[in-house]
C-alpha cells in the first residue's frame, strides 16, 4: 500500500501439506495445514478486500490445490498368485 496505493488484484495462493501415514500424523501438523490453507485464505481476503471496498474495485483469486483430488501416492500393489493371464486386483 505504501509504495502503490491501492490491491488491484490479490491471489490467495499459500498451502502447506504433508505426506504421511494419517495415524502417524500429529494433530498439531493438522492444525498447521487448516491453520495455513484455510485460514491464511481468510485473513488475506479480508485485508484485502477492506482495500478494495475502499477502493470500489479490485480482484480476489482464490487457487486451490489438486491434491484433493488426486492421490499423493500410488496404491500399493499386492503380490498376486494368479497365473498371468488374470489381472491382479
Amino acid at each position: 500500500m505504501a509504495e502503490f496505493g491501492r490491491i488491484d488484484v490479490w491471489v490467495n495462493n499459500a498451502a502447506v501439506t504433508f505426506f504421511a501415514p494419517f495415524l502417524r500424523v500429529p494433530v498439531e501438523d493438522f492444525r498447521r495445514v487448516i491453520d495455513v490453507n484455510v485460514m491464511g485464505y481468510v485473513h488475506g481476503a479480508q485485508a484485502a478486500l477492506q482495500q478494495m471496498r475502499r477502493q470500489e474495485a479490485g480482484v480476489l483469486i482464490n487457487v486451490s490445490s489438486i491434491v484433493g483430488e488426486v492421490p499423493s501416492r500410488r496404491p500399493r500393489r499386492t503380490r498376486c498368485r494368479r497365473p498371468r493371464s488374470a489381472p491382479c486386483r
